[in-house]
């Protein structure tokens, strides 16, 4: 959502470089998944080891992409800030 200019979270609060430091540590969670996956290797069947890294996959791709989103969410506030030129109403888009 926008709020005078600035891309907020669901909370209303404008992301910043703690959002973006969150989003990078949720992202490091998938080299967590992965070696979970390692481990359980011996007791999986071969389409079981194919599902579960198939869904390593996606969730991967989830976390980077909402991650992308924070960093450009973060440069698109930079920029509002940097320019000093806000929306004059509290709307939200």
């Amino acid at each position: 959502m926008v709020i005078n200019g600035y891309k907020c979270d669901d909370k209303g609060s404008r992301i910043d470089r703690f959002h973006l430091e969150q989003a990078i540590m949720e992202a490091w969670q998938t080299s967590t998944d992965i070696k979970m996956v390692y481990q359980s290797l011996d007791g999986m069947s071969d389409d079981q080891v194919m599902g579960a890294v198939d869904g390593l996959h996606i969730f991967a791709e989830m976390r980077f992409e909402s991650l992308w989103e924070t960093f450009e969410s973060l440069l698109h506030n930079m920029r509002v800030d940097k320019s000093g030129i806000h929306e004059p109403t509290a709307g939200i888009e």
